[in-house]
């Protein structure tokens, strides 16, 4: 079972359709139904969706195979913590207007440190299990 883990899929999926949302409004309004239509707006809203796209499920997929294989579960939900979070700090950074840098910068690192560790974790768990 990968009871944790479905937790952070969950949320994540309600971030995706946010970010999903947020396209669909400026569409509408900007009536454009394919592609950016030159907005920038768009343009970063799809970003933001995309790399969520991108990066979310492989990382939900390690993790729930890092739980399957008895990582502990507060591994499991500090990796989905960092997850989510870092998925709403890029986010912010990408957003129209005034952007964070910053924030863009932590998102990534957030993401890409939960994409390490798990894999770090499968690693450890394949090479000495196979022992």
């Amino acid at each position: 079972m990968v009871q944790v883990t479905g937790l952070y899929a969950a949320l994540f999926a309600l971030l995706y359709m946010g970010l999903a949302v947020r396209i669909i409004a400026v569409r509408k309004r900007d009536r454009v139904s394919v592609g950016d239509g030159a907005s920038r707006e768009l343009e970063r809203r799809i970003r933001m969706h995309g790399n969520a796209a991108e990066y979310g499920p492989l990382i939900l997929l390690l993790m729930a195979l890092c739980e399957m294989q008895a990582t502990s579960a507060y591994v499991i939900h500090g990796l989905g913590i960092a997850l989510i979070v870092g998925r709403l700090l890029h986010a912010f950074g990408l957003a129209p207007g005034d952007r964070n840098l910053k924030a863009r910068m932590a998102g990534m690192f957030l993401t890409f440190s939960c994409l390490a560790i798990t894999a770090l974790i499968l690693l450890y768990k394949g090479i000495v299990g196979g022992i």
